[in-house]
């Protein structure tokens, strides 16, 4: 019943302890995704108060699961040595008057001490299990969350249908692909606007029978909250339509570059610009779509040939080229330095002080790059959400 019920109280504080530790990085991420907005209101005290009582709750959560660990690491021997004593002083009698044996006595002793590490194994098996019961509780809440994949199985299946379908009625010249001639088709899609408090609830409109031929340019407008990210969000399966569905050539790769633009700031500039090339191919440069002079004729028509993108680009090229690539076969962890003399990459102690590319750009550059990743990529299908709207007329 003890170590029930101490159990009990473990995995409630284990519980508390990692929620604790969950809004702790929760306000780390918030703190680095609203630096901009602290910098601008000079507003740090905010933000510093309350990540310190933050860190506080947690140093109290903390504390009192590593007290509690402590305490009970001695409940069982403590248990043990009570129990043996009581015994002890109870039948020591029983041996002295000759109604119990010495042996019996010793062994009875024994058998307390036995069962006592029995108990303490048992426990901290309790308390190796303790520690994992949340996380796999975690794990089971998430893998047993809906998702749309049986939706997305039918729509790919019914786009192939409609190609195949398209494929066995229909006879194409061969001076062009054939699969060239089969639009995207949008039926029955009923597009929300959104909430507005002085129009009412959404309007919503149908799309009926609407066609996109391939190699054409579309362009999206209407007013304000009309539904048009909405649009583009289902033309990019990035959000599967209550009702309708959209039907694509499943061989064309739709890529969409949002409104807002996004890096990976652990790897470099040139890799973030590749990001979209297929896996099936690599993207290196020999990669057509990764040579050098294809991405510097996109970053030129962008406007970067004279900002220092353009030459941090080429210096990454030119590292890119000394550097000897792994033959086949070999190890990429093999030590290239076996006597220790040579400083590791990315350990170089002025390389924490120097200024990382995405520490440089700016917000302008950062949306021109936004799109040249995207048309580095090449897909069939480009989808552009506000592309050019804080771009200058002359850019545009």
């Amino acid at each position: 019943l003890v170590l029930g019920a101490r159990y009990k109280k473990r995995l409630s504080l284990l519980k508390k302890t990692g929620d604790g530790e969950s809004q702790t990085q929760g306000w780390l991420i918030h703190a680095d995704q609203a630096f901009e907005l602290v910098q601008d209101y000079q507003n740090r005290s905010a933000i510093v108060t309350k990540f310190t009582k933050v860190l506080q709750n947690q140093r109290q959560l903390v504390m009192a699961l590593k007290s509690f660990s402590f305490w009970n690491g001695v409940l069982v021997p403590w248990i043990t040595i009570v129990a043996t004593g009581c015994y002890i002083g109870l039948a020591g009698h029983l041996v002295t008057e000759g109604i119990l044996s010495l042996g019996s006595f010793l062994a009875t002793i024994n058998l307390y001490k036995d069962l006592g590490d029995r108990f303490e194994g048992i426990y901290n098996d309790f308390e190796a299990l303790s520690e994992v019961i949340d996380p796999l509780s975690v794990l089971t809440r998430q893998f047993n969350l809906a998702t749309d994949l049986p939706q997305r199985m039918e729509v790919h299946d019914a786009s192939t249908e409609y190609v195949t379908n398209a494929l066995a009625s229909e006879f194409k010249s061969t001076e062009e692909s054939i699969y060239d001639g089969y639009p995207i088709k949008m039926d029955q899609i009923q597009l929300s606007a959104a909430f507005s408090p002085r129009d009412g609830p959404a309007k919503v409109g149908a799309l009926q029978d609407i066609q996109i031929p391939q190699g054409c340019v579309l362009y999206v407008f209407g007013p304000h909250s009309s539904g048009k990210a909405r649009f583009l969000s289902y033309l990019a399966h990035r959000r599967m339509p209550g009702t309708g569905r959209v039907l694509s050539p499943p061989h064309l790769r739709a890529v969409n570059i949002g409104h807002t633009p996004l890096f990976i700031k652990t790897v470099s500039l040139t890799e973030n610009l590749k990001f979209g090339i297929n896996d099936s191919y690599p993207a290196t440069f020999e990669n057509p779509l990764c040579t050098p002079d294809r991405i510097r004729r996109i970053l030129k028509r962008l406007g970067l040939e004279s900002s220092w993108v353009w030459e941090e680009f080429n210096q990454e090229v030119e590292l890119q080229e000394v550097a000897p690539a792994p033959r086949q076969g070999e190890d990429d962890d093999v030590d290239m330095d076996p006597e220790g003399e040579g400083d590791a990459e990315g350990m170089d102690p002025e390389a924490d002080d120097a200024e990382t590319w995405d520490h440089k750009i700016s917000h302008s550059e950062r949306k021109r790059l936004h799109l040249a990743r995207g048309l580095i990529c090449n897909p069939e299908i480009l989808i552009l959400h506000k592309p050019v709207d804080e771009m200058d007329e002359d850019l545009k």
